[in-house]
């Protein structure tokens, strides 16, 4: 599809899309964890991201995570790939990574 295709809905889309990427990562990149290591439901998800092992979760698990961390997917949500990206880039900004 040619830019000139689109119509003045789809570029504000774009433009809003990008726009929310954008600060979704500089907050990210800002972001202090108050509490080492990040768990949820008993997981220790700095422990399992740094030696990776979130592959061996189950979706269910990784859904869980995403959610309890309030972490934005995209995706298939039939694969974990969707839901390990987005916990792998939380964790990256934990104390324990710099």
């Amino acid at each position: 599809m040619d830019v000139e295709e689109l119509d003045e809905e789809d570029l504000i889309g774009l433009e809003t899309e990008e726009g929310l990427k954008t600060l979704t990562e500089a907050v990210l990149n800002d972001m202090e964890h108050s509490l080492h290591p990040v768990t949820v439901n008993e997981l220790n998800i700095c422990e399992l991201t740094g030696s990776g092992k979130l592959q061996t979760l189950n979706i269910a698990q990784l859904i869980d995570i995403c959610i309890a961390l309030q972490l934005q997917t995209s995706g298939p949500q039939n694969r974990k790939k969707t839901f390990i990206g987005p916990i792998e880039d939380f964790i990256k900004n934990c104390p324990c990574r710099r």
